[in-house]
């Protein structure tokens, strides 16, 4: 069994387990990768994210989120980033949804109707 190689991407370590374990990425061509990168900025009692989609040619897919807490919280290291970034990528992947509607309706000069899992 081949070890994976030391990847610095979820997708690449997914593919290196993939390839390890004797199956491949199928149906998704060499070379394609989607990267999220969540910004955080804290201030004012509230922590506020922005999650950016980078394909090779863009990053115009953004969703955004904030977080302000309550006294109690505020003694949890870290929760009030992992609120925001949780937000963040919820409203990106509504984002996503939508331009994925809004694609297949002017593909087709149909309502799109899709549906996510779950």
């Amino acid at each position: 069994m081949t070890e994976p190689t030391g990847a610095h991407t979820l997708s690449d370590a997914l593919s290196d387990a993939l390839t390890a374990a004797g199956h491949t990425r199928a149906g998704i061509p060499p070379g394609k990768r989607w990267t999220v990168i969540v910004d955080l900025e804290a201030g004012s009692g509230v922590t506020r994210a922005v999650a950016r989609l980078h394909d090779r040619v863009s990053d115009r897919l953004v969703g955004t989120g904030q977080a302000r807490l309550a006294p109690p919280d505020a003694d949890v290291p870290g929760v009030a980033d992992e609120l925001a970034a949780a937000q963040a990528l919820a409203d990106l992947a509504r984002v996503m949804q939508q331009v994925a509607h809004n694609e297949v309706e002017g593909a087709t000069d149909v309502g799109g109707h899709l549906t996510a899992p779950g």
